[in-house]
């Protein structure tokens, strides 16, 4: 007896410790399975859908299991992937934080990538030269209100332009700016319409005021990670003023490998033109009264461009846009003219490579390389990421500005076009993963062997990762148990009802809800509901 209750233990000892293996073993594949459905998810996501793979009731099936993907974004733009895996009695549960990084240079907005400054008096805001046929679709005579960063100039899109006026109204597009309206409520609008605007840095940020003055910042300025706001005497921001949670990512440049085209000097009372040359030039040079148009398709790589006091630089890309890549040296004398000639700022890139210090004179002395002390009136992009920039006090920018170091002047006026957002696309980037625990229909649901229980249920071969890809046909915005608004869409029997406490308003259509459950819808549900 002694012997049989001795090998009894024994034999019930072995298979213990097999099923403590067996079950180490499933969930090491669970939770292998689990990062592959979140790479998946991403992948999807990079491809344009929306990050949502199978389902509980019917995962995919990856190798010796399966998983699951859902996917939401927050109001502040950051999304989630959590993706949970299966295997044998096993699952597992990671969640990865993502967020959308455009590669354009207007996604930087109005930016500064070491530091922004904004001088007192000065005005930052957006407006869309796209309003409203390609955009907003809104009633003639409707106004569109701009985010508005100095009550001392409030400014306006008339739906009816084609928003290609400038802060002091003098555009075609009917864009106004009132000197002397007291506080940003001065600006009246029927149906507000919420825009994008990036105004900040990845590092400090700091707000100028003159005392009478007083400058009101409607909307949110962003400072990069672990820094923060410097806020003036007089200064009020309405908006966030928190730092970012990953640093702004910088805009891959590649600069293009063109042709040279020796030198170029336009003197005297010459006017030249170039229209859609490509090339590289080493040196440009517009001597006094000098003009020079470059037409659409032109793509410039230069060395050095000088415009000397009285030159004229002309940009028409009434019929395509027009590049130029500046590497070292980039000067604009007094009284020079630089005009877009269309008043597009989709139309004109110009990108500075340099430093801003180069040795002009051969002293040995490093001297200012990059000066735009002269250019009151600029419509079109401006980059410069390893210099210094400064706009001019009462200058006009409209379009996108980004620098190392950004000061906007006194009294100045910048513009950001959201058109230019649409030039460029956007890359997912995870931030970081993290074990989450399962859902409570995963923990209490499942049988034994799960995939085998579902795909019993299911009574056919359960989908691979790409065949359970889940479209967009359903949308909703919610409250969730938390009270925060959150936005959904994709598969409407895949959508976990236990996180609503709230509805805001669902989406049957596909197309309705991927253009209503942008970010802006998710921001104004929440000031609706006080949130």
């Amino acid at each position: 007896m002694v012997i049989s209750a001795l090998c009894m233990a024994l034999v019930q000892g072995s298979v213990n410790s097999m099923k403590e293996r067996s079950a180490t073993v499933d969930h090491q594949r669970a939770f292998y399975i689990a990062e592959a459905g979140l790479a998946e998810g991403l992948r999807f996501l990079r491809e344009g859908g929306t990050g949502n793979i199978g389902s509980d009731k019917v995962p995919a099936a990856f190798g010796d299991g399966g998983f699951f993907v859902t996917c939401e974004f927050d109001e502040s733009g950051l999304g989630q992937l959590t993706s949970v895996g299966l295997s044998g009695r096993a699952r597992a549960c990671v969640a990865q934080a993502i967020k959308a990084e455009a590669t354009s240079i207007a996604a930087l907005g109005i930016f500064g990538h070491s530091t922004l400054i904004v001088e007192s008096g000065a005005s930052i805001g957006a407006y869309d030269s796209e309003v409203p046929a390609a955009l907003l679709d809104l009633d003639p005579g409707t106004e569109v209100i701009t985010t508005i960063l100095d009550p001392l100039s409030s400014l306006t899109s008339n739906g009816r332009g084609n928003g290609n006026g400038n802060g002091n109204g003098n555009g075609n597009g009917n864009s106004n700016s009132n000197g002397n309206a007291a506080t940003s409520n001065s600006v009246a609008a029927s149906t507000p319409v919420e825009l994008e605007l990036t105004l900040g840095s990845n590092g400090p940020v700091y707000l100028q005021s003159a005392l009478p003055d007083t400058t009101v910042i409607t909307g949110d300025v962003t400072p990069g990670v672990d820094s923060n706001v410097e806020i003036g005497t007089g200064v009020e921001v309405s908006g966030s003023t928190a730092p970012r949670v990953t640093p702004m990512l910088r805009p891959a440049l590649v600069v293009p490998e063109l042709a040279s085209l020796g030198d170029l000097e336009v003197m005297g009372t010459e006017h030249r033109t170039l229209s859609g040359e490509s090339g590289s030039i080493a040196s440009l040079l517009l001597g006094e009264s000098g003009v020079l148009t470059l037409a659409a398709g032109t793509r410039l790589v230069v060395d050095s461009l000088v415009l000397e006091d009285g030159a004229r630089l002309e940009i028409d890309s009434s019929e395509g846009p027009v590049e130029i890549w500046v590497r070292d040296t980039l000067l604009v004398g007094a009284g020079t003219t630089l005009e877009n000639l269309t008043q597009d700022p989709t139309g004109l890139s110009i990108i500075y490579l340099g430093d801003g210090q180069v040795d002009l004179d051969g002293d040995g002395a490093l001297d200012r390389a990059l000066d735009l002390d002269s250019v009151s009136s600029f419509f079109g992009q401006l980059y410069a990421p390893e210099a210094d920039l400064r706009i001019a006090n009462q200058a006009q920018y409209t379009g996108a500005v980004a620098a190392n170091q950004l000061t906007v002047g006194q009294d100045a006026s910048v513009l950001f076009d959201n058109a230019l957002l649409r030039e460029g696309e956007a890359e997912l980037h995870g931030i970081a993963w993290h074990l989450v625990e399962a859902p409570e229909t995963i923990r209490t649901a499942f049988g034994a062997d799960v995939m085998r229980d579902r795909e019993a249920a299911y009574g056919a071969p359960l989908p691979t990762p790409t065949e359970a890809r889940q479209d967009a046909n359903w949308g909703i915005v919610y409250v969730d148990t938390k009270g925060k608004v959150k936005k959904y869409y994709g598969d409407q029997a895949a959508f976990d009802w236990s996180l609503v406490d709230t509805v805001v308003e669902t989406f049957d259509d596909a197309t309705a809800a991927s253009v209503a459950l942008e970010r802006s819808a998710v921001k104004k549900a929440a000031r609706a509901l006080g949130l």
